[in-house]
C-alpha cells in the first residue's frame, strides 16, 4: 500500500491519500494531483487534460478496472471474453484506443439509453390510475 502525501494544508480522503486499489504509481500521482488542484483552486479550469486521458498507462488502468469488475458488454455487445479471444486481444484494443484518442479520431459508439422512473412520476402515475378507476 503506497502513501503519497503532497498536501500539508489540505485534508484529503483516504482514496486520494493512499493507493489501496493497486494503481500504477504514475496514475495514482496524477489522480491525486488533479484532486488536490481542484480542491485548492475551485475556480481553476482544467483545459489541458486531454493529453492525460490518452496516456497508455491511464488507458491500461481503465482496462484493468473494467476487467476486474467483470464489466458487462457494451451496447455493441462486445464482451471482455470476446476481446480476449480476438487476435491481438487487449494489447491491440488498447493500442487502437490510444492512437484514436491521440490523433483525435476516436468516435464513441452508440449509447444505451436507460430511463429511470422517478418516485414522484410513479406517484403521479399511480394517483392518476387510482382516480380513473374511481370515476
Amino acid at each position: 500500500m503506497q502513501t503519497t502525501d503532497t498536501t500539508e494544508d489540505l485534508t484529503i480522503p483516504e482514496a486520494f491519500r493512499m493507493n489501496t486499489k493497486g494503481m500504477s504509481e504514475k496514475v495514482f500521482d496524477l489522480r491525486q494531483k488533479l484532486y488536490c488542484k481542484a480542491k485548492r483552486e475551485p475556480k481553476f479550469r482544467f483545459y489541458a487534460l486531454y493529453d492525460r486521458i490518452y496516456r497508455k498507462d491511464v488507458i491500461q488502468e481503465a482496462w484493468g478496472r473494467v476487467a476486474n469488475n467483470d464489466g458487462s458488454p457494451g451496447p455493441d455487445g462486445t464482451s471482455i471474453e470476446k476481446i480476449l479471444g480476438t487476435p491481438g486481444g487487449v494489447e491491440k484494443l488498447l493500442e487502437e484506443v490510444h492512437q484514436e484518442l491521440r490523433t483525435k479520431t476516436y468516435k464513441p459508439g452508440m449509447v444505451r439509453r436507460v430511463y429511470i422512473l422517478l418516485v414522484i412520476e410513479f406517484y403521479v402515475f399511480s394517483t392518476l390510475l387510482s382516480t380513473s378507476s374511481i370515476l
